[in-house]
């Protein structure tokens, strides 16, 4: 078992310091644009697949196997389908301006 302290370590100074060097290095944009549209369509598929492992653990009695495992593979590639297809906008989504 990994003491807690090297999660730490690694979570406070290994992950940020070369992030923080890159930007340190890269010429700055005046602004950052953010776009989020399709934001809702993205949070509510996240939500449909938490569910839908939350359905799938239950239906399979709260226990590791290989076909638990299978579905969620099948789940997990369903997910990044559905994520690429609306990152294209092949799937359209409802557009929510505030």
């Amino acid at each position: 078992m990994l003491d807690p302290s090297y999660f730490l370590y690694g979570l406070f100074f290994r992950l940020p310091i070369p992030w923080f060097l890159g930007c340190l290095m890269a010429i700055p944009e005046p602004y950052v644009d953010v776009d989020a549209e399709g934001l809702l369509c993205s949070i509510i598929l996240l939500f449909c697949m938490l569910i839908a492992v939350i359905g799938t653990v239950a239906c399979f009695r709260w226990r590791l196997s290989k076909p638990l495992g299978a579905t969620y593979m099948l789940l997990y590639f369903g997910f990044v389908t559905c994520s690429i297809l609306l990152a294209y906008g092949i799937i359209p989504c409802v557009d929510i301006s505030l």
